[in-house]
């Protein structure tokens, strides 16, 4: 049994025996001194995303997904993906150290250059999975925390 369905049956037999206390013309729901069940890391079981991960067929796919994409073609890595048009990213790429920027400009030019004159790079250019790391990413993740807890801090 997961998660969710041991929560759903653990709590609907409590609500249906709660009946409302009816004191004058307010009704009173009793309160109930019952846990959740949380889930442990030895007892947690895999989201669907890792579910589908873990088959063969989805890393074939996920290898065709991105040779199909062609964002390597034109010498791209992923996180040169991102539109700076959202504040986490336009933040996070004010963070990037001054090379990395630079060269981020650099692809995203060559890239929007390529494809206007209808051209991609020689095969000896194309970006290779161990070039296409994730530098931007840990940035973006950072830039939402901060958020998250400044959103939280605000409440308080």
């Amino acid at each position: 049994m997961n998660h969710l369905s041991r929560t759903l049956f653990s709590t609907i037999p409590r609500a249906l025996t709660a009946r409302a206390a009816v004191s004058s013309s307010r009704v009173l729901l009793p309160q109930t001194t019952a846990v959740r069940h949380s889930s442990t890391e030895v007892e947690r079981e895999q989201t669907f995303a890792e579910y589908v991960a873990s088959f063969p067929q989805f890393k074939k796919f996920k290898a065709w997904y991105v040779g199909v994409s062609g964002y390597r073609q034109l010498g791209l890595y992923y996180d040169d993906l991102h539109a700076e048009d959202f504040p986490e990213v336009a933040l996070a790429v004010s963070r990037l150290p001054e090379k990395e920027a630079n060269a981020r400009i650099f692809r995203i030019q060559r890239a929007a250059d390529l494809s206007a004159k209808q051209q991609i790079l020689p095969t000896d250019y194309w970006t290779q999975d161990e070039e296409d790391v994730r530098y931007l990413t840990p940035y973006i993740e950072q830039v939402v925390l901060e958020n998250k807890e400044k959103k939280l801090l605000d409440e308080v």
